[in-house]
């Protein structure tokens, strides 16, 4: 082998080198930057006139709701609406901005009444089912005199 040979294979193992190093040091430091999201999953069926159990909002984080009304068979009415939500538990408050199926505006809102509840969205395109806030929860209404309602709900945060 002669002595430019040599140099030629150093250099390369030098460069291989190089780039291994590298490719560890952005994978590793991709692995700090990326969470998995935590969620939960809630299915509904409400009588008429029924409200849900609350549904507790983790604390001082950002939590985006998603919903379905699912029972366009028996009632003729479907939907979906969504909320980005976060309880702050220090002034016992829930704040949202919100949109539903039908509506063609985007809400918000802000509840931190210790009596009563504010509507954040709703799940059918005829706003008979919604979830509405308390100061520290979530609840699901069926204010329909006609039908029962079935869907579910998706938190993610």
């Amino acid at each position: 082998m002669t002595r430019r040979d040599k140099i030629s294979r150093a250099g390369s193992l030098l460069l291989a080198g190089i780039v291994v190093i590298v490719a560890f040091a952005v994978a590793a430091h991709a692995a700090q930057t990326f969470t998995t999201p935590n969620a939960a999953f809630i299915s509904y069926s409400l009588n008429i006139g029924e409200v849900s159990s609350p549904i507790t909002l983790p604390s001082n984080v950002t939590v985006h709701v998603m919903g379905c009304d699912l029972d366009f068979a028996e009632t003729g009415d479907r939907g979906v609406g969504q909320a980005t939500l976060v309880r702050n538990s220090v002034i016992a408050a829930i704040t949202w901005v919100s949109s539903s199926i039908g509506d063609t505006f985007v809400s918000s809102g802000d509840f931190a009444s210790p009596f009563g509840e504010s509507e954040v969205f709703y799940l059918d395109a005829n706003h008979l089912v919604f979830v509405a806030a308390t100061a520290s929860n979530l609840k699901i209404a069926n204010t329909d005199s006609n039908f029962g309602h079935k869907g579910n709900l998706t938190m993610i945060w």
